[in-house]
């Protein structure tokens, strides 16, 4: 292992024990809240307000916003197969996870590619939620990594993904 990476695992692993080791249950209800956002079915909803409140510019975000998760989705994939990281629950006996993730690996987080898809493309179209959207996609990796599902890595790497795959839909259209 190159010492970039060990660098890396170190870090990740302090990141993760100082938020874990200091959770208090009043914050665990709201971080499972938060990262229930993540899922999808939030994303949906919004798609569909913007169908009903903007209908006249609906297309103007909607296309891209797929094209972004049509691109996103299967190089999310692929990232995750081919790092195969395990989760900080899997291999530290110090970190319990409050949530069971839909999936085995780690490296990217999911939840904060697909929040920071929607931040780069709904943002860049309707500038007045940037900073709502973004401080919610912030939350969604936060809650992943007090949750024990994530190191601060997979959520930096998600959001990197959704960032240049949110980019990428815009420059296409």
């Amino acid at each position: 292992m190159s010492r970039f990476v060990i660098a890396l695992q170190n870090w990740d692993d302090r990141l993760v024990l100082d938020i874990v080791h200091h959770r208090k249950q009043s914050l665990d209800y709201l971080m499972l809240f938060v990262t229930q956002l993540g899922d999808g079915w939030f994303w949906l909803l919004l798609s569909l307000l913007i169908i009903l409140f903007d209908s006249p510019g609906w297309h103007t975000a909607i296309f891209p916003l797929a094209v972004a998760f049509l691109l996103e989705i299967p190089l999310y994939r692929i990232l995750k197969q081919s790092f195969s990281r395990p989760r900080p629950y899997q291999i530290r006996n110090d970190v319990c996870c409050l949530k069971k993730p839909s999936d085995q690996f780690s490296f990217p987080s999911g939840h904060t590619s697909a929040a920071f898809v929607v931040l780069t493309v709904i943002a860049s179209i309707y500038s007045w939620l940037f900073l709502p959207l973004f401080l919610l996609g912030v939350f969604i990796g936060a809650s992943r990594v007090y949750l024990g599902v994530h190191y601060p890595s997979d959520v930096l790497a998600g959001a990197l993904l959704g960032f240049c795959c949110g980019n990428f839909a815009l420059w296409i259209f």
